[in-house]
């Protein structure tokens, strides 16, 4: 006669708002599973010249006046301006020639008049 196996009662979950598995889990359980972020897990080294000389180029790069308009306080608009195919195909390649967009490119020179018009 094969032998019953007794259910062993689970305790209940501590939370079951938690998302998926988790909210499955005993306290046990989940005191084991989140045991593993205890410990620190990202290694860090002195940083090299030549990792250093990368920072300060990419801090350099991120410093653009259209980083520093995007994530300040100042508010940047989208604007809808028509010009000519001829106008705007010259403004293309003149930012494409200063390693700008578009949109930098008519900011910088709408800032330029202004300062000269006063």
């Amino acid at each position: 006669m094969a032998q019953k196996k007794k259910k062993v009662r689970r305790a209940p979950p501590v939370d079951p708002g938690l998302p998926g598995a988790l909210g499955r889990m005993t306290a046990e359980e989940l005191d084991r599973y989140v045991a593993r972020f205890d410990r620190e897990f990202v290694k860090t080294r002195p940083l090299t010249a030549a990792d250093r000389a990368w920072f300060k180029r990419a801090q350099r790069a991120w410093r653009t006046r259209e980083n520093k308009a995007r994530y300040s306080a100042e508010r940047v608009r989208r604007v809808v301006i028509t010009l000519n195919d001829a106008l705007l195909r010259r403004a293309d390649e003149a930012a494409k020639r200063r390693g700008l967009t578009r949109s930098a490119l008519f900011a910088q020179t709408l800032e330029a008049a202004l300062r000269r018009t006063g």
